[in-house]
């Protein structure tokens, strides 16, 4: 009885510290993650985050992008932060912030942008979630479901495991906020808007953009909405919002910036990359790498500058392809047999296609899954299948025995599709225009329409700017 009393002390001692003053609400609240740790877990999220999409590689873009993150940050409650901005080499149609000052946004969402105001919006939302400390709030109630299921049994060093969540932060980054939080950053991101002297209303427009991508396809809303309230409701309260602080501000004209925004996206890759790889057919490519290798069908299939998932479709294997640390062949299978988590049964030197390999068995210890390995080395390159079984078999080794070099001269220079900025020259359809370049199928005028955030049959002017895909 008296350690179960200690050791609520402990725990109320711990929340009493925890209290904070949020500098958006300016009421207290319970955080127990610092400042400092919000700082040093943005950092390390940071590498980890850009090694796994890679940057975007386009100087002037990611300045302009910059430029816009920077006017809004003069009109953030929270100064005490180092704000840095990144686009991300991603066709995902997504936004967000980690801790620390991040935000990034992706390629594919700035695709969907069709001005300077709702490039300001998204950046203001996600600095709304940095400035209300909404992670480190989704921190704080992880760390306190814990200590909750152990408060009966917790003992004073067992609150090191406060510490240990904390260098948890990539996992945690990324739990759902709430509604309340999702609303709260789309004030903030409404409010710092106008600040900035940004009409907010087009953040309402964008939202329509995204409700109908996820209808496009089949209610799998794009990254950005998939944890968010329903577009419809948020389009009303941006609205709502707008009209309120604009009356406030006293400010009566706001930048839409139409022109500049779209002189910025021209050129900007659409869809995949495939000089990052591609599948195609039932097979990945990688044109600069010069390699590929089959795919299953019906598999779910993801490509990342990192790695290669392949997903089957019950869910009992996973493929995960990605190039080894190791410096050779020997030095990959000796760092891969240093894992503690795996027990190894095998080791084989074997051929892949005239390269040199080798195939190990083993299982993971805590899941007992069976794991079975490739390392393939290519011209002094060591890559690595890890195929993960919930039932060991072989029946998908055909992946990583298909590995060979590419020299189909048609998939080495395979170009990516890119964002192209014309001019209307007269009154006339979007429906009707697009067929001037060639565009007449359904599917790519319908996207089209989705990325200019209009429809197909609606009229436009003379000399306004829309996009094109070719």
């Amino acid at each position: 009885m008296k350690r179960f009393l200690f050791c609520f002390i402990i725990f109320f001692s711990a929340l009493l510290i925890g209290c904070s003053v949020n500098p958006v609400t300016g009421k207290r609240e319970l955080i127990l993650v610092s400042k400092g740790q919000e700082k040093a877990i943005g950092k390390k999220s940071d590498k980890e985050i850009t090694a796994q999409y890679g940057i975007y590689k386009d100087k002037y873009l990611y300045e302009y992008v910059n430029s816009v993150g920077r006017k809004i940050v003069k009109h953030v409650h929270r100064h005490d932060v180092n704000y840095t901005f990144r686009v991300l080499d991603s066709v995902q149609v997504n936004a967000f912030a980690v801790p620390g000052g991040y935000v990034y946004i992706t390629r594919g969402l700035l695709a969907y942008l069709n001005n300077e105001a709702q490039l300001a919006g998204v950046l203001g939302h996600e600095l709304g979630h940095i400035n209300a400390r909404h992670t480190a709030k989704q921190m704080t109630y992880s760390m306190l479901a814990q200590i909750g299921m152990n408060i009966g049994m917790i003992a004073v060093p067992e609150l090191k495991q406060f510490s240990g969540l904390i260098s948890k932060g990539v996992q945690l980054l990324f739990l759902k906020f709430s509604r309340d939080d999702e609303y709260e950053a789309d004030y903030l991101g409404v409010l710092y808007s106008v600040k900035s002297g940004y009409n907010a209303n087009e953040m309402g427009k964008f939202f329509q953009t995204l409700n109908r991508i996820g209808k496009k396809e089949h209610s799998a809303l794009p990254e950005f909405l998939s944890t968010h309230p329903n577009p419809v409701n948020r389009i009303a309260e941006v609205r709502k919002n707008f009209y309120k602080i604009r009356n406030k501000s006293g400010i009566r004209k706001f930048k839409v910036d139409k022109k500049n925004y779209l002189k910025h996206v021209e050129g900007l890759i659409f869809g995949e990359d495939p000089r990052q790889g591609f599948f195609e057919k039932g097979f990945f490519y990688h044109p600069v790498l010069k390699f590929k290798f089959r795919a299953p069908e019906k598999w779910k299939l993801y490509n990342n500058p990192s790695q290669v998932i392949l997903l089957s479709d019950r869910k009992d294997a996973v493929i995960v392809f990605h190039i080894s640390k190791g410096r050779s062949l020997n030095d990959a299978v000796n760092k891969y047999m240093n894992n503690n988590n795996l027990k190894m049964y095998y080791i084989k030197n074997i051929f892949v296609n005239g390269f040199r390999a080798v195939k190990t068995g083993s299982v993971v210890k805590s899941k007992n899954y069976a794991v079975i390995s490739y390392f393939i080395d290519m011209n002094g390159k060591v890559y690595e299948f890890d195929c993960i079984y919930k039932d060991f078999n072989e029946k998908y080794l055909f992946v990583p025995n298909s590995f060979s070099y590419l020299t189909d001269r048609g998939k080495i220079n395979k170009k990516p599709k890119r964002i192209h900025v014309v001019k209307v020259k007269s009154k006339i359809s979007l429906k009707k225009i697009l067929s001037y370049y060639g565009i007449t199928d359904k599917k790519s005028v319908d996207e089209i329409a989705v990325l200019n955030g209009i429809y197909p049959n609606d009229i436009l002017k003379k000399g306004n700017l829309i996009k094109i895909v070719k």
